[in-house]
Formats: C-alpha cells, sequence, structure tokens
C-alpha cells in the first residue's frame, strides 16, 4: 500500500507477464455459461482510441457457495491471459464482463459488478534489458 494515501498499489506487468483474476458470477439455475471475458482498457491521449486488454477463461466451475435462492447459483472462473508483445503501456480500468452461454451473451459493465481490492486496474509497463531469469540446472 501506499503510506501516503492509504491506496493500494495497482499491480504492474510487463510484456509477456500472465495476468490471472478470479470471477464469481451469479445467475439463474441452471445456465449454460462457456467462456468469460473480462475487459480492460486506458484512454489514449488526445485524438487517439483507446487501448484494450481482455482475459479469458474456459468453463467456468460451479461455486461450493451456498445459492441466495432456489433459482440462483454462483459460478466462479479464472480469467488470463499473456501480455502480448506490442500491448501498449499505461493504466487500464476495468469495464466490463462479457458472460457467454450456450445460446447468447451478457454484457456486464462496471457498474454491474462488485471490484476486489486490486481488480479495477492493473499497468502495463515496458520494461528494459533481459528477462528476469537468474539461473538454471538439469535435474535428473
Amino acid at each position: 500500500m501506499d503510506e501516503l494515501n492509504n491506496e493500494p498499489e495497482i499491480p504492474h506487468y510487463m510484456p509477456g507477464d500472465t495476468v490471472e483474476m478470479d470471477v464469481e458470477i451469479s445467475h439463474r439455475a441452471p445456465m449454460n455459461i462457456v467462456c468469460v471475458e473480462v475487459r480492460f482498457r486506458t484512454e489514449g491521449g488526445e485524438g487517439t482510441n483507446p487501448t484494450e486488454l481482455l482475459l479469458t477463461s474456459g468453463l467456468p466451475r460451479p461455486s461450493t457457495e451456498q445459492p441466495e435462492s432456489d433459482s440462483m447459483r454462483w459460478s466462479g472462473a479464472r480469467v488470463s491471459a499473456v501480455v502480448p508483445m506490442e500491448q501498449a503501456s499505461g493504466v487500464y480500468t476495468f469495464f466490463s464482463i462479457i458472460v457467454k452461454t450456450a445460446k447468447t451473451q451478457i454484457l456486464l459493465r462496471a457498474d454491474e459488478i462488485q471490484l476486489g481490492l486490486f481488480d479495477a486496474s492493473l499497468e502495463v509497463v515496458k520494461g528494459g534489458g533481459k528477462p528476469e531469469i537468474i539461473s538454471g540446472r538439469f535435474v535428473t
């Protein structure tokens, strides 16, 4: 945490790093969710378009948490993506989740999502020099 203003530090990622987050979705039971996409974007400078970063998941798993009612369920998904080498530097802010079902897509915007401590933003930074691999060895 930043000691001056008690705000959490934004996580930093370099191109080639893997970004992973867990998402839980409340939905009517049963619902055939096949994929979850989480989208972040950064606003470009004047006259430029926003740049996006997309995190995706495979098949979400049912949550062990008790449903709020007999007709509701929770499903969880781990979303992830490798930051592309050409990804623009900057602070990316969460703006939507797309839940894909067998029949349709459901868009959830930022104001419809409860965010965790670090989930609202992340920063992509360009690193210099060699990757941070220190050494290697053969194991038998």
